[in-house]
């Protein structure tokens, strides 16, 4: 179970991938958090692999303090 998926052999054979990878997520990450400090409602569309992955978007809310739920959780 703990194998490197496809997807992160690829970013790490690829010259700059990573970074770039990285670099997309943090961006996401404070957009979001902009947009929650907006008075009213936010709604955020992004890909399921930088949302759930390890490290991902939800992770990196949750480190930064949000409290994050996802479906089916109480």
């Amino acid at each position: 179970m703990g194998a490197e998926r496809t997807y992160e052999r690829c970013l790490a054979a690829t010259p700059g991938a990573l970074a770039f990878d990285n670099r997309v997520k943090s961006d996401m990450v404070t957009d979001i958090i902009a947009a929650l400090k907006t008075p009213g409602h936010a709604i955020a569309v992004v890909q399921l692999r930088p949302l759930l992955s390890q490290g991902g978007i939800l992770d990196r809310l949750r480190s930064a303090g949000y409290e994050v739920k996802t479906p089916g959780e109480e």
